[in-house]
């Protein structure tokens, strides 16, 4: 992941030197280093959506499992006996 922050930061602070440049400005390291800044901001954005969306997802299967687990309850049985097939019906 190092590398391909390191190559985005790379191809912003080319992209906006040359932009710098055509307006006759000078870039300058601090300049670099708020596109390291900038890079390090929508990664943890991005992330911060992804790690969201997993939770999401974590808590949904626990309520479904909660409940199916009822389901199997309600009929007599155990989660397990209820989900799982039965072995001789496969052979």
């Amino acid at each position: 992941m190092k590398n391909n922050r390191n190559s985005a930061s790379g191809f912003l602070s080319g992209y906006f030197a040359q932009v710098y440049s055509a307006a006759g400005l000078r870039w300058v390291g601090d300049n670099a280093a708020d596109m390291d800044d900038l890079v390090d901001a929508i990664i943890d954005a991005a992330t911060d959506d992804v790690v969201k969306k997993i939770l999401d997802v974590e808590g949904l299967q626990k309520q479904l499992f909660e409940a199916r687990t009822e389901v199997a309850f309600l009929h007599g049985k155990t989660y397990a006996d209820y989900y799982q097939p039965d072995k001789e019906a496969q052979q």
